[in-house]
Parts: C-alpha cells; structure tokens; sequence
C-alpha cells in the first residue's frame, strides 16, 4: 500500500470500529484518512455486537478490558460531527481515538457533551471551536458527503477499508487484511516481528 494511501471507515458507536482503530494504528500507521460515517446509514437498521466475542478479540489485541458504554438510544450524531470537525482541521485521527477509548476502554457515553470535549482536549481541539463546528451545516454536510462516498464505494458494514483499489468491509476482513500487512512487514522488517497485535 502506498503511503498516505486508503480510507478508514468508522462509526464512533461501534465497539467493532474501535478495535479496528486500535489494529489500525499499528498494523497499517500509513493509513492516514479516517472518516465517520452514519453505519445506520450503510444497512438501514439497529446494529447489534457480539459482546462476548468482541471483548475476546479485544484482549487478543492487548488492549484494556472492554469497558462497554450505555447503549445509545439513537445515533451518536455530535459524536460523529465532532470526529468529522476534527478531521476538517487536522486532528480526526487523534481525534477518533480518544473518543473511542474514553467509549470502550472508559465505559463513557459519547452522546454526553463533556466527553466529547474532553476527546477534543486531548488533540488540542479549543472547546468552543469543537461545539461550534458541531453544529454546523457545514460540518453536517460533510458528514453526509463522507456517508454517501462509503454507500457509493459499495461500503455496507463497519469497519471498512479502501486501500489499494479494494473494499475491505466489516471486521473480520479488516482484521485479516492488518494481519497479513503486518506479517509481510515482519518478514521484511525483521525488528518489528514479535510485537503484540
């Protein structure tokens, strides 16, 4: 994959799309463009996670026990705007990360305005700037625009990834696809291979 080259599909609402954020960051770092989007969009329903399988796959990865935030009532939509706002100025991949851990590694409800400030602090995003920007049409058009690119694309499950001129949608295909670039990295950067994916 060439640098800076593909997308990263997410919805801050999935426990799945954080996993893939967290395999992301490591297995596949070139990978610079991360956009939200409404997964309800992409299949037209409520999604539901495997919590138990979710929470194994986690502590594959390493990560801290999944702390699972209260389940949202709707869309997280200042989430998704917030992530979207960030990533307009620079910061959407920091961005999305803190939001995601503070979701799943915090247990904290990202429909609560402080959290979603506090994600921003943490990437230097001035507060006011953040609930502006929000609250913007501006903002809200772009998130449609990033929703209808993922539809368009043929994006039907979160996570996803574009890269290379293929779709790799949902998270067993995005996980295999960090895999395998992170064991052919191995094998051609012996001083990576053994790290803890």
């Amino acid at each position: 994959m060439q640098q800076g080259a593909g997308i990263f599909y997410f919805d801050l609402a999935s426990p799945l799309c954080y996993l893939a954020a967290e395999l992301i960051s490591v297995a596949l770092p070139q990978l610079r463009d991360w956009r939200a989007v409404s997964e309800r969009r992409l299949h037209d329903g409520r999604h539901t996670w495997p919590r138990r399988q979710v929470e194994r796959d986690g502590h594959r990865l390493g990560l801290l026990p999944l702390r699972w935030p209260p389940e949202p009532a709707g869309e997280l939509r200042e989430a998704l705007l917030a992530a979207t706002y960030a990533r307009e100025v620079g910061r959407g991949i920091a961005f999305a990360r803190a939001a995601f851990r503070q979701a799943f590694a915090g247990g904290q409800d990202l429909s609560d305005a402080d959290r979603l400030l506090i994600a921003g602090a943490a990437c230097e995003l001035h507060p006011t700037a953040l609930l502006k920007a929000s609250s913007s049409r501006r903002t809200e058009a772009l998130l449609e625009a990033s929703t209808r690119a993922a539809i368009a694309a043929g994006v039907r499950s979160l996570p996803a990834v574009l890269a290379g001129g293929e779709r790799h949608c949902g998270w067993q295909e995005v996980s295999a696809l960090c895999t395998k670039l992170r064991d052919d990295g191995a094998q051609t950067q012996p001083a990576l291979a053994g790290g803890s994916l």
